[in-house]
């Protein structure tokens, strides 16, 4: 009775790993599938999107930089 049940359970924990194995191979052909429809952009536009973000990050950082260093300033003068 004993050695039933292990077998059962043995084979349940099989087809589990089975349907796992199954189930990530559909996954990756579909990652596959979808990949193919990528289009990566070129050298230049990389480059150029590139230099965008830092210099939008330059800005924004300047920004709350000042903004920051403005309200301490304001804070100070309201506390004295």
């Amino acid at each position: 009775m004993t050695s039933c049940i292990l077998i059962c359970t043995l084979v349940k924990e099989f087809y589990k790993v089975k349907v796992r194995i199954v189930d990530m191979l559909s996954f990756l052909k579909e990652v596959r599938s979808e990949l193919e429809k990528v289009t990566f952009p070129t050298r230049k536009e990389a480059m150029r999107l590139t230099g965008i973000v830092i210099v939008i990050s330059v800005f924004v950082g300047l920004f709350i930089g000042f903004s920051d260093l403005l309200l301490t300033k304001i804070l100070e003068i309201v506390i004295k």
